[in-house]
Order: structure tokens, then sequence, then C-alpha cells
């Protein structure tokens, strides 16, 4: 049973297990408060109800009934001492009367301000009317007493004796229901005292008892499996890590047992740990270069690799500051105090660190400084452990250079990729402008040229129609030397005239509007032109002077046709002015020459241009292609140079990587 009882307890936490103690005892003193609080609060009723109602209830009444004897005896004295004619006892009474009277009303007030029990309230109901008969008495005695009817006096006391002795009566039955009620709370204050004690007294033997023997369990519970644990400190504190707690409740205890169990385990794993980082350490200090110091920056011992990779021997630093490993610059610096005061708070650093060996040889070493805590957790020594990279150290100083010149070039060269673009991109425009212009031109010269080839055309219609101008002077020079030999044929040969002036006419108005057109031709072609337009104005006067000459021939024609008595002499006329015409015919027929071989070379020369200014829009066109061209490959440039940098800022990284 009590095993079991153990068993029970041993798996519930210590802390419930003693909070249910005390509970347990907890609830028994608080029963036991709460029924002697409850036992107290009944007798302080019981009191209470005693010092506020039942005293002042007797003392109320008790202050009525003296009032009401005194006033009674007083009467009756009063009586006495008239006949006796005692004035002194008289004047006494006086006296006592007004104070009975006055404890009459004051114990009639305080008692009806009181509480009061069913009979209480009955009798009370009796009294004050037999109270109001007798004061009525009373008061007629005192009349009769002033006005000398002492007789009358006497009988009206005589006649209020009974009403006066059941008024006492009733006084003293108030009385002893006081007295009554005040016996029956103190029968019951004693009852309650005795059933209080009783409960009190067995409620704290069950609790006495219940916590002896919680105590002993509890205890039980707690110190078997605790002597089993210390009984496993003890071994392990003489260094037997073999010994196990293995205690299996699940209490506080318990947890402790495990806890120690895992601890012994952990300590023979940290035993072995510690064997395993003691040969690591070693095999550091065989590879590495490893110094060890005072808080103070002092040298206190250092391994083989480190005086090797410094130059010095163990007596030569041992003793001497970390200061003679440091430039002077660095070493009168706030930042290298703050690096031992940081050093010396536990704090460890970690990087490249650029030292002095024998001779200032520069050397660089990439480790860490360690602070060694005591058991404590406080600082006592550091420690560093040191790699020599002095040789990688150039090597990436020189690297750094390397990359810092890829650099610098990538960005020249993104500069100069970025301007060549712009250089290109505005040939491109000025050539396309350039493009357009000569466009422009080539179709203004194709203009020109077909303006030229059109005024040759005309040219050589005014060169066919002037010779056969000339033809038909020639042959009008022959009409009027016939003419001469016949009359007989003038009506004939003035039709012919006719139709020949009207021939001239048409070829005067064609030569006129020839001249007009070439007229504007040459001031198209501009300087060039400038000749032909003399010529042309020229031919354009001849041809108004043509359109003259025909209209004087049809007039004389007419006045062939009308008159042929005037035939001779006009006739002649006809011949001179034939002559005439033939003579400007040649000179137009010259002139037309002359013009036709300007005209042609001007076709040629704008033919040539043309062609010419079509050969400048495609090497114009060529141009902006090479300049579209240069664009591109100054974006690839671009795009190469942006390569570049990116390279370089891989590689600066990478340079950024080797310093960690």
């Amino acid at each position: 049973m009590t095993r079991s009882v153990l068993a029970l307890l041993t798996n519930v936490p210590i802390g419930p297990r003693l909070v249910g103690g005390f509970v347990l005892i907890a609830l028994v003193c608080a029963f036991v408060g709460y029924w002697g609080v409850r036992s107290m609060n009944k007798v302080n009723a019981l009191l209470t109800n005693a010092s506020t109602n039942l005293v002042p209830s007797i003392y109320a009444i008790s202050k009525m009934r003296a009032g009401v004897l005194t006033a009674q005896r007083a009467e009756r004295t009063t009586l006495m001492a008239i006949r006796a004619k005692d004035e002194g006892v008289r004047l006494s009474t006086v006296s006592a009367k007004e104070g009975a009277w006055r404890n009459i009303r004051e114990g009639t007030a305080e008692y009806e301000a009181l509480p009061m029990t069913d009979r209480e309230k009955h009798l009370w109901g009796q009294l004050l009317p037999r109270l109001d008969e007798w004061k009525r008495d009373y008061e007629a005695v005192e009349t009769a007493v002033r006005a000398g009817d002492l007789d009358r006096a006497e009988r009206i006391i005589y006649s209020e004796i009974p009403n006066a002795t059941r008024l006492n009566e009733l006084l003293s039955e108030l009385i002893e229901c006081q007295n009554e009620q005040a016996k029956a709370q103190q029968d019951q204050a004693v009852e309650l005292h005795t059933s209080t004690q009783t409960t009190l007294w067995s409620i704290s033997a069950l609790g006495v008892l219940g916590a002896i023997v919680l105590g002993v369990v509890l205890t039980v519970s707690v110190t078997r499996p605790l002597d089993r644990a210390m009984t496993v400190l003890e071994a392990v504190a003489k260094g037997d890590l073999t010994q196990r707690a293995e205690i299996r409740s699940r209490d506080e205890v318990g947890r402790v047992g495990e806890a120690l169990d895992t601890a012994i385990g952990t300590l023979q794993t940290a035993r072995e740990r510690d064997a395993y980082y003691a040969s690591q350490i070693a095999a550091f200090g065989r590879v590495q270069a490893v110094v060890e110091f005072e808080l103070d920056g002092t040298v206190a011992n250092a391994n083989p690799n480190f005086l090797q990779m410094m130059g010095y021997s163990l007596e030569e630093v041992r003793g001497h500051h970390h200061s003679m490993f440091v430039p002077e610059v660095e070493r009168n610096s706030p930042a290298y105090r703050e690096f031992w005061a940081r050093l010396a708070r536990g704090e460890y650093q970690t990087g490249e660190f650029r030292r002095l060996g024998r001779g200032g040889k520069e050397i660089w070493t990439r480790g860490a400084y360690f602070a060694i805590l005591d058991l404590n957790g406080k600082p006592f020594k550091v420690v560093k452990y040191a790699t020599d990279v002095t040789h990688l150290k150039k090597i990436e100083t020189s690297l750094e250079q390397t990359v810092e010149s890829l650099a610098g070039s990538a960005r020249e060269l993104t500069a100069v990729s970025q301007q060549m673009a712009a250089n290109a991109e505005q040939t491109a425009n000025q050539a396309n402008v350039a493009s357009g212009a000569a466009e422009q031109v080539s179709e203004h010269i194709g203009t020109v040229a077909a303006g030229t080839e059109e005024m040759g055309a005309s040219i050589k219609e005014i060169a066919k129609n002037a010779n056969d101008a000339a033809k038909v002077a020639t042959t009008a020079v022959k009409v009027a030397e016939k003419t001469n030999a016949t009359i007989a044929k003038l009506g004939e040969s003035s039709t012919e005239i006719g139709n020949v002036v009207k021939v001239i006419t048409s070829i005067a108005q064609q030569t006129n509007l020839l001249a007009l057109n070439a007229t504007i031709e040459a001031a198209r072609a501009g300087e060039a032109g400038k000749g032909f337009a003399v010529v042309a104005n020229e031919v354009k006067e001849l041809a108004k002077q043509t359109a003259r000459a025909t209209e004087d021939i049809s007039r004389k024609i007419e006045a062939i046709q009308t008159d042929t008595r005037g035939a001779v002499e006009a006739i002649g006329q006809i011949g001179k002015i034939i002559n005439q015409i033939n003579d400007i015919q040649n000179s137009i027929a010259s002139a037309v020459e002359q013009q036709t071989a300007t005209t042609g070379e001007m076709s040629r020369n704008v033919s040539e241009a043309a062609q010419g200014s079509g050969e400048i829009a495609l090497n114009i066109t060529g141009v902006a292609q090479a300049a579209r061209s240069t664009t591109e490959g100054a974006n690839d440039t671009k795009l190469a140079a942006d390569e570049l940098a990116r390279m370089a800022i891989g590689l600066q990284q990478l340079v950024a990587q080797l310093k960690v």
C-alpha cells in the first residue's frame, strides 16, 4: 500500500505535490478559521444584540420604572409635607418629580427606538394607555394640590393605585422579558462555544495527523531518489562516469535524475571530444603559427612555426609586448588600444594582419585572436592562430592592380564606344539629310535635263521651219521675177503669196512661242543660259518683225487683188520684203544652228550632272549605311566594354574574397 502510494506520488511533480499538501493543510486551517469566525460572528451577533438591544432596553425600562416610582413617591411625599407644613421637604420633591418625569420621557423614547419582540410589542401596547391614564391622574393630583384641595388630591392618589400597580407590573414584565432573552442568548452562546470547541479540536487533530502523514510520505518520495542521485554524484566526483541514477519517476527529482544521467553521458562525450580537440589543437600547432599573450599583450609562449615566421627565438620575444610586431603608425593608434581592450573584454578578432618580423620584414598573416576564459567566464589570456599569407598578399596586390587597370581600360573603352556611337549617329543623321538633298537635286537636274531635251526639240523644229521659210522666200523671189514678166498670173501669184503669208504668219507665231520657251528655259538654266537668252530675245524680235512684215504683205496682196495697177510696184516691194525675209531666215537658221549646238552641250552637261547627282545620292546613301554600321559597331563595342567592366567587377569581387 505504501509503495503504491509512493509510486503514485513520484509521478506527480514536487511542486504540485507540495502545493497539494500545503493546500490540504491550508484547507484544514481555513475550515478551522471559518468555523471559528462563524462561531465568533454568532457570539458577536449575540453580544451586539445584548449591547445594542437588551441592555439599552433594560436600561430604558428601568429608567421608566424608576421615574414612575419616584414620581409616585414624590407625589405622596408632597402631600404629606404640605399637611405637615414642611416647606423644605416640599421643595425637594419638586426637583425629584422633574427628574422622574424626565426619566419617564427619555426611557419611553429610548425603548420605542429599539427593536421589540412580539411579546414586547404586546406588553408595550398595554403599557402606554395605562401610562397615559396615570399621567392624567398625576396631573389631576398636582392641580388639586395647587388648589389646596388636599383631600381631593389624596382621593385621586388612592384611586390611581390599581392603575399604577398594573403599570409597574407591566414594566417589570418588560424587564423580565429582556432578562429571559438575555438568558436564552447566554445559553445559546454557551452551546455555541461548546460545539465550536469540539469541532475545532477534532479538525485540528485530524489536520495535524494528516500533515504528519503527508509530510512523511512527501519526504520519503523526495529523499529516496535524491539519495540515489547523491550516490551517483559522489561516484562521478571520484571520476567514475559509469554510474547512472536511473530514477524512473516523472517528477522534478526524476527529471534531475534523467538530467544527471544525461550530464554524465555528456561528460563522457565531452571527455572524448576534449581528447579529440586536444589532438586537433596539437595538429594545428604543428601546421599553424601559435602564440600566447597575457591580457596586457605580453608574449607568454610561441610555437616554432610562429618563431620561424617572425624570425625570432622564444627568448627574444617572451616577456615583450605584442607591439614589437606592429608597425609604428598602427602601434600608436587608438584602434590598436581598442584592439587589446576588446580582447580583454573577451571578444575575438579575425582577419588579415600586417606584422613586422626581424629586421622590419613585412609579413601578412591571416588568423584570429581568441580570449581564453577561466572557469568563472573571465578572460585570462589571449591565443592567436595564424597562417603566413605574405605570398598570397603579393599575388592579391598584383591581381588588384591588374583588375584596376582592366577596369580603367573598360571604362575608357566604354567612353570611346559611347563617343563613337554618338559621332556615328550624328554622321548618319547628316548623311540622311545630304542623301535627301542629293535626291532632290537629282530630281531638279532631271527636270532641267528634260526641259533641255524639250528645248532642243523645239530648236530643231525652229530650224526646220526656218529652212522651210527660206525655201518659201526663194520661191517668192522667183515668183516675183516671173510676176514682172506677166501680169496675167498676178491673181494666182497673189493667191499663192497669200498662202505663203499665212504660212509665214504661222511660222512667226511658232517662232515667237519658241523664243518665249527658250527665254523661260534660259532663265531656268541660270548662268549657263544667259547667252541663249540673248539669242532667244533676238529671235523673238525677229518673229515680231516677221509678223509685222506678213501683215504688210497681206495688205499689199489685198491691194494687188483690188488694184492690179499697182502690181509692179507691189511686186517690187514684195521682192524687197522677200529678200529681207530671206536674210532674216538665214540669220535665224544660223542662230538656230548655233543654239542647237549650245542646247546639245547643255543637254549633255545636264545629263552628266544628273548622273553625277545620282552617284552622289548613292554615295551618300552608302555613307549613311556606313554610319549605321559604325553605330552598330560602336554599340557592339559598348556591349563588349560593359562585359569587360562586368568581368572586372567580378574579378574585384573574387579578389575581395581572397581577403576573407
